[in-house]
């Protein structure tokens, strides 16, 4: 299964996805929910009226509310879990955002399951990084477990990155724990397609989290090839994939289109 993530800054730029959307049969799309975009509730409740049959999967980034106090943050919480399910979304990826928050994603889960009367109709991913190194390595492993003991999990969502290795390796940890916790975890890989846009801007400044080689930043053949093996990768494990496309448009969406259809790859 694929989805593509989309973030809408403003209501035009919420239209011409919503075109985007219609003219390629896109029926699966995860929304972002960054500091200066459309509160992502507004935009599930706007493209549901439009296309309800589409299935949305919203981000809920802890750190857009960081000034606000802890017992608003975790009302917040619920608060959008509750209006998610209003709006027939059911499907909500939990992230931080930001090491320095005061609370957790794993604090947030703990506290949700006093709502388990509604929470049960929904489906809550959560973030993992499989790209760092040694101590860090390990503590995001641990993070990972502590957030699947929650019943409520369903999803783990990779960060971005090119190190195969490494994302196979995260791959095979979380099937591992799905074992250990004896039920289903969907497995999102997130997938950049590298257009000329966002690697300039991934080489003037580095995204935080997101892992690339120079050697992707500076070559297209081996971009683009690294691009081909990392889908290959997805498929073969037999888990799922979200595509990154900035900006997302018309033409980068065709050229994406164009370049997955010659992989001859099946859904």
């Amino acid at each position: 299964m694929i989805k593509f993530e989309i973030t809408n800054y403003t209501y035009n730029d919420l239209e011409n996805n919503l075109e985007i959307i219609r003219e390629f049969n896109i029926d699966s799309i995860c929304v972002t929910n960054h500091f200066n975009s459309i509160d992502s509730i507004i935009v599930a409740q706007y493209i549901k009226a439009k296309l309800p049959h589409i299935n949305i999967t919203l981000n809920y980034a802890i750190n857009k509310y960081y000034n606000d106090s802890i017992e608003d943050q975790y009302n917040h919480f619920v608060s959008f879990l509750q209006k998610s399910i209003t709006f027939n979304v059911n499907n909500i990826l939990l992230v931080s955002g930001n090491a320095k928050n005061r609370i957790k994603s794993s604090d947030l889960l703990v506290y949700a399951k006093n709502y388990d009367s509604f929470l049960h109709n929904v489906n809550i991913g959560v973030a993992y990084n499989p790209f760092f190194i040694e101590r860090k390595k390990d503590e995001e492993k641990y993070l990972l477990k502590l957030k699947l003991s929650n019943t409520n999990v369903t999803g783990v969502y990779f960060q971005l990155g090119d190190n195969l290795i490494k994302i196979r390796s995260g791959i095979n940890f979380t099937k591992k724990l799905s074992s250990i916790y004896k039920r289903r975890i969907e497995i999102w890989v997130s997938i950049l397609f590298p257009t000329l846009h966002t690697i300039s801007r991934l080489k003037n400044k580095p995204w935080k989290g997101v892992c690339y080689s120079k050697k992707f930043l500076n070559n297209s053949n081996f971009r683009i090839l690294k691009t081909a093996n990392l889908i290959k990768l997805v498929q073969k494990n037999n888990v799922n994939a979200v595509f990154c496309i900035y900006p997302f448009t018309k033409e980068n969406l065709q050229q994406f289109m164009d370049f997955y259809g010659s992989l001859n790859i099946r859904n």
